[in-house]
């Protein structure tokens, strides 16, 4: 039996949801997310933003798969031709929200990260950029769901990874630094190991409705990275 596969849509590959244009540019590894435009005009800036923050209202209310450009339209209250001078697609919007939001939380933890990360401050630093994502993913559904879409949605896959490969570029610098004893592969493996469990935490936190069971696993999350680190940077001795 024959089944076409399903996007995030809900509708099968091949078929545009509404609002979407035909042609098969929405399928996985073949989606333009570049921006058409970046206006220059104070009004252009305003129109732009405007869809943006019509596509944050109604992650809001619905998933990112229940989201089209026509929705995205009348919620800013202009065409949907207007919309596509600016992007190419709904999962350009998408991107560009997810890029902001996660610029943010990443200066953040650079910051966190550039500050020094000697044994004793590791604490807190883990403690304090694991708040900042909380904070910015967890207390509101429009970003929970934004957070969600990026980790599911194959058409954004880019987003998380331009993300972490900041960040294991970010804490490469401070964990060498840190060590300069110790090798490039060792920092770079201890590097890329704390992005990617870090990355899997926060989903598992985040996406945790039980009230009971949420806290500990975000004192096992802290627990888990800040002992990890510390390890790392008191040495061989540590072992």
């Amino acid at each position: 039996m024959g089944t076409g596969r399903i996007g995030t849509s809900g509708k099968r590959a091949g078929r545009p949801a509404a609002g979407e244009r035909p042609g098969g540019r929405e399928a996985a590894g073949a989606v333009d997310l570049g921006s058409r435009t970046i206006p220059q005009q104070r009004r252009a800036l305003m129109r732009r933003d405007a869809i943006l923050d019509a596509t944050l209202a109604l992650l809001m209310e619905r998933e990112a798969g229940e989201i089209t450009t026509t929705l995205i339209a009348a919620r800013a209250g202009v065409p949907v031709g207007l919309v596509y001078r600016y992007f190419p697609n709904k999962f350009a919007i998408l991107s560009e929200l997810a890029r902001r939001s996660m610029d943010r939380v990443d200066t953040r933890l650079e910051a966190l990260m550039a500050g020094g990360m000697e044994p004793q401050a590791i604490v807190r630093a883990v403690d304090e950029g694991i708040e900042t994502i909380i904070e910015t993913y967890r207390r509101e559904p429009g970003p929970r769901r934004l957070f969600r879409a990026v980790r599911t949605v194959p058409e954004l896959a880019a987003v998380l990874a331009t993300s972490n490969a900041r960040m294991v570029a970010a804490l490469r610098r401070t964990l060498a630094a840190l060590r300069p004893d110790a090798s490039a592969p060792e920092v770079e493996a201890v590097a890329r190991t704390t992005v990617q469990v870090y990355t899997h935490l926060e989903a598992l936190a985040i996406e945790c409705d039980d009230p009971e069971l949420f806290p500990l696993l975000l004192a096992e999350w802290k627990r888990l990275a800040a002992g990890y680190l510390t390890r790392f940077a008191t040495g061989p001795g540590a072992e």
